[in-house]
Order: structure tokens, then sequence, then C-alpha cells
């Protein structure tokens, strides 16, 4: 290469690497780019278990799995760890009341035509009378339960049990096994990579976990260290684990940042997004298998002010916007503002606050005190109403009075 040409190289290097700064400054603001879905659905039923049936047709319109996995839809902590099961399996997440398998489940196993049925947790996550149920709704099917004596030895379980089928996930999840929006935010994650979730406690990562991470070459830390603390990164850097914390500060933040590294560490560039609540775990617990299925993430919201709701520069070729839930998981004002941020035009209506009744001209105005009761000496010459015909009152010390009353004007 000559001179000249290497001076052009340069140059045009220099302004490849602006170009590329730009971008990237662009992305982190959280500026919201020229975006243009063609779709937002809500998806929502009456109940939990309606929204989650509604979410695996989606997820599978034409029952394209065989398999299934069922989970508590009211006790959050077996069901951390189910993505990675399901995202083997190429299956949907269902819940069910934990006394009684709900209609909607059983009606959503009969349509995909289930022959292998995981069930995850014990029998206060999922009951023996919902157990039996499904038996007796699929009885040529395949079923197992999946369960510890805690929620960390149900994920150890359900690890075992990926390792049984065959998955080789080199990387695994750690997350708390006390809360589950940042476990929710990495289920995607899981889904597609098979990741296996180890669940840590202020304590950090159990003997029989370690003893499993050992097989791993790196670990996902999601999380700030008040949800796992420090000690767990020292742990797996004892047994030759690379490890990587996302985390931000607030379960929003985070979200954010797991999904922008899951979209960059699978290099995906999907199109469509599943939003759900971050203040509870049904929706985006079934919603996991949703987003996994069609390679994207998913984003938990609180508001309209929630960093995940302006997602959109990192999703430039979003087509379909998914919301989980009514209206009282994710309110019409939130709806609208990631609709307004994919360059949607499609509205939900805010309720907006009924404001208090004000009396006409000629209607009576009704007080609190009524003629000739006593009234207190800091009310001396303050007026009211008559509770009873809305006449005129004031509080004074009137002839043969020894206290204030209330005197009609």
């Amino acid at each position: 290469m000559n001179r000249k040409t290497a001076t052009r190289f340069k140059r045009i290097t220099a302004v490849l690497s602006s170009i590329f700064l730009a971008s990237a400054a662009f992305a982190g603001t959280g500026l919201t780019a020229n975006a243009s879905a063609t779709s937002i659905t809500r998806i929502s039923g009456s109940t939990r278990y309606e929204t989650m049936a509604m979410v695996s047709q989606t997820a599978f319109p034409s029952a394209a799995s065989k398999a299934a996995v069922v989970a508590s839809g009211s006790s959050f902590p077996d069901a951390l760890a189910a993505s990675s099961l399901a995202g083997h399996l190429n299956a949907p997440i269902l819940l069910t009341d934990p006394k009684t398998l709900s209609n909607a489940t059983a009606n959503e196993l009969d349509r995909l035509d289930a022959d292998t049925i995981y069930i995850i947790g014990g029998t206060n996550a999922v009951s023996n009378n919902a157990e039996k149920a499904i038996q007796a709704s699929r009885p040529s099917a395949t079923i197992r339960r999946l369960a510890g004596n805690t929620r960390f030895d149900t994920a150890y379980q359900i690890y075992s049990e990926l390792t049984k089928l065959g998955a080789e996930s080199k990387t695994a999840i750690i997350s708390t096994g006390a809360n589950f929006a940042d476990a929710l935010s990495a289920s995607p994650y899981s889904y597609m990579q098979s990741a296996p979730f180890f669940l840590s406690s202020q304590s950090g990562l159990d003997e029989e976990s370690l003893a499993a991470l050992k097989d791993f070459q790196s670990a996902i830390i999601v999380g700030g260290t008040n949800a796992v603390p420090s000690s767990v990164e020292q742990q797996l850097r004892s047994i030759g684990v690379a490890t990587s914390r996302i985390q931000g500060t607030t379960r929003y933040e985070t979200s954010l940042e797991i999904g922008m590294f899951t979209l960059n560490n699978l290099s995906l560039n999907p199109s469509s997004v599943v939003y759900a609540t971050g203040a509870n775990f049904p929706d985006a617990l079934s919603g996991s298998a949703l987003a996994g299925i069609n390679k994207t993430v998913l984003l938990l919201a609180q508001n309209a002010s929630s960093p995940t709701v302006n997602a959109s520069s990192m999703l430039p070729n979003v087509g379909s916007v998914y919301v989980l839930g009514g209206q009282n998981a994710i309110g019409p004002a939130t709806f609208n503002a990631i609709s307004s941020s994919f360059g949607l035009s499609d509205r939900e209506y805010v309720p907006q606050p009924t404001p208090n009744p004000q009396p006409k001209p000629n209607d009576p105005v009704y007080g609190t005190h009524k003629a000739g009761e006593f009234c207190k000496k800091a009310d001396l010459n303050k007026t009211d109403h008559d509770t009873r015909n809305g006449k005129l009152i004031v509080c004074k010390v009137a002839n043969g009075d020894k206290q204030p009353r209330w005197h009609y004007v």
C-alpha cells in the first residue's frame, strides 16, 4: 500500500469510527429511533390463566409444541428457572392455580396435544389434585415433576433434567431466589440458549450448585449486589468460571440492560418485542416463551417513564409489539407511550379523574352542622350550612346561651 492509499484508508477509517461512535452515543441516550412497527397488541384475559393461554396461543398458534411446562400461577420461586427447560423442549410455560388445574391450562394442554408435561415445584406449588387432573386430561402423556426441598433445589433439579436431555449450554445464569424481576428479564436468553438458572441467596451459591457450575465456561449474573452478592463472583472465579454482571439501578434499568445484552450477545435482529409488568410475575413468566420462540427480548415496564418504554432505539426492525396483561398490569398511558415509541398511532383511552360535582346556583348547599348544636370557641363567627336544609348558620353566643351554638343567620 503506497503512502497516498494509506492516508486515504486512514481517513475512511476515521469517518467510519466517527459514525459508529455517534450511533453508540445515540443508542445510549435512550432516544427513540425512527421505528415504524406495524402493530401493537395487548394480550389479556379476564384472569392470569386466561392471559397465559392467550400468550401460549400466540407463541404456538398451530399447536407446534408437543411438550409443556406447568408451574404455579400464584407463587414465583419454583417457576423462576423453568424457561431453560421450556426452551430446550420448544414448549410453552403454562400456569395453573396451585390447588386445582385451571380450566384455561387444561384446555391449552389439550390444544397443544402435549405428550410430555413437566410440573415445576413441589405440591405447595402445584398440588397433587392438579397433577391428577393433568393425568386425567392427558392419560397417555409422560408427566414428570421436578421439585426440590427449596427453590434452590428445584432450580438444580431443572438443570439436572436438562443434562439428562442432552442440553449443552456452557453458560449459566445466576439470579436471586428472593425476587423475580431480574430472572424474568433474562428468561428469553435462557429459553433460546437452554441456559440453566442457578439461584443465589444472600449467603451465595450452595455447594451443590457450585459443583455443577464447574462444568460451565461462563456465568451471567443478573442484578446488582443487593440481589446477588459480590461473594458469588468470587465463588465462581475460584472454580474457573468467567463472570459478567448485568445490572441497573432499578429492575427496569436492569431489564433494559439485560435486553441489550441479549440482543448483542446472540446477534439478534428481532421483528417483535414483548412487554410485561415488572410488579408481578405471571404474565412475564408465560411471556418468556413468546419472546424466546420469536428470538426477541422481554422488557419490564412500570409506567410511561420506565426506561424500557423507549427501547425502540435498539429494536429498529420490530414490526409487532406485544403488551401482556390487562390495564391493571400495564396501564393505558404506558401502553400509549410504548406505542408512540415504536411509531404507532394506536391508542388506548386513558380515564380522566371525575371532577367533584359543583352545586348549581339554585341548589341548596349542605354543611356539616345543625342549628342548635354547640360549636367550638375557635369557630366563633364562622358560617356553615345546616345539614338538614342547607340554610346558612353561624357560630355565636346568643341571648340565653352559656356556650356558643350554631344559629340561623
